[in-house]
């Protein structure tokens, strides 16, 4: 028995921790895109020294008097992206782009729902990744 729970350990996908990079990506003012459903317009600036060609988020929606958010995926396996962004984000730039999102419930008032995205991995111009 004790070697099935080392085996099965092993096989166990780690569960990601993602930190927060905001200090050096920010995504603000994330809203609901009206016309392509799952994806949300949000502001996305550059703090670093490199241009930025992508940036992989976290969403947690949350609203007031609610216990469990509409929507969590800190330990999901694989992060929602912007995709590539054509011409990138140069430092110090501040863009209007697309970020996949997981979708909201029907029963959510996105009108009062507090949407957290947040940046936790970008790709940079020169191939580095920020984690």
């Amino acid at each position: 028995m004790k070697n099935f729970a080392v085996i099965a350990a092993l096989l166990m996908p780690a569960t990601p921790i993602y930190a927060d990079i905001s200090d050096r990506v920010s995504v603000t003012n994330c809203k609901f895109n009206e016309i392509i459903n799952q994806w949300m317009d949000c502001s996305i600036t550059n703090h670093t020294d490199t241009a930025i060609l992508s940036v992989e988020v976290k969403h947690i929606y949350t609203q007031e008097g609610r216990a469990v958010p509409w929507v969590d995926t800190t330990n999901e396996p694989r992060p929602y992206s912007t995709g590539k962004i054509a011409g990138g984000v140069e430092p110090g730039e501040t863009i209007e782009h697309l970020v996949r999102t997981p979708g909201i419930s029907s029963r959510a008032d996105v009108e009062i729902v507090d949407f957290q995205v947040t940046p936790i991995k970008a790709t940079l111009a020169n191939g580095e990744i920020l984690e």
